[in-house]
């Protein structure tokens, strides 16, 4: 069986090919200037970890750059959406350290559930949102279910995309988007 692109080791580790690796999900949705997209690329062919990277997010990565600026006004939660003071000011201060959720693996689903509810809202796109264009009334979207979940907090929205098949999670991906950037 031939290696994985993921099992290669990476030979450079300098703090340019940290910052470039972490241009992957802006690469995929074309918000880096002209430059450093051709500068991107020229490290894409050699770094096997973002080439997962862009395998993994590339798909997510579509269907939100396919979201109109009306789309994603649309998915936010009702409370949001008539009240844009409810989304802090980008220079609001972060809690204190001490007073952060803690990070790591146990906690994870417990602040994935909480996303919903009083703090977030799931909706489902109407069907002509997404790259591919508007969908007749004879064609079947890909996906079995695509939900999109939104959370405003610390001065942005959070969109977090989930394509499932039957009960199955086959794509979940998440992108901060910067309120009144409207794509243009």
């Amino acid at each position: 069986m031939p290696p994985s692109r993921s099992d290669a080791p990476m030979s450079d580790h300098s703090e340019d090919r940290r910052a470039q690796c972490a241009d992957s999900a802006p690469y995929l949705l074309g918000a880096l200037s002209p430059a450093a997209v051709d500068a991107f690329e020229g490290h894409l062919a050699g770094c096997p970890a973002c080439q997962d990277a862009c395998d993994d997010i590339g798909p997510a990565a579509s269907a939100l750059g396919g979201l109109s600026a009306a789309d994603v006004r649309e998915l936010l939660d009702d409370r949001v959406r008539d009240d844009p003071d409810r989304l802090d000011p980008p220079t609001a201060p972060r809690p204190p350290a001490s007073r952060r959720r803690p990070h790591g693996p146990g906690f994870r689903l417990p602040v994935t559930v909480g996303r919903s509810g009083p703090f977030g809202s799931d909706r489902l796109p109407s069907q002509s949102s997404g790259p591919g264009g508007p969908l007749t009334g004879t064609e079947k979207p890909s996906h079995s279910c695509l939900l999109v979940r939104s959370l405003a907090r610390w001065g942005r929205l959070r969109l977090r995309v989930v394509v499932t098949l039957g009960m199955l999670a086959v794509l979940d991906a998440c992108a901060a988007v910067v309120p009144g950037y409207d794509g243009e």
